[in-house]
């Protein structure tokens, strides 16, 4: 296996956060927090909650509020504004 040069990982991680800072790109931050949200409310049924991959998911989730705190301080939609 080759070794990982530090400078070839820095230019992986800027690359990366120039996609996930780019608002107009498909990986753009708001669509990874919203790929987070999706996901952990998808899986927060009782049955797919059995699924070992799917506990340890929750559980890291839910032991820091990373989950919540992306589902409350998201910008809220008029709708979801005027439910409460």
């Amino acid at each position: 296996m080759d070794l990982i040069h530090d400078d070839d990982r820095k230019r992986r991680l800027r690359l990366l956060e120039e996609k996930v800072q780019d608002p107009c790109g498909k990986g753009n931050i708001d669509s990874l927090l919203d790929t987070v949200q999706a996901l952990y409310t998808d899986c927060d049924h009782p049955t797919i909650k059995k699924l070992k991959n799917v506990e340890v998911y929750l559980n890291r989730l839910n032991n820091n509020d990373f989950a919540s705190d992306i589902i409350n301080l998201r910008m809220k939609t008029k709708t979801s504004i005027t439910s409460k």
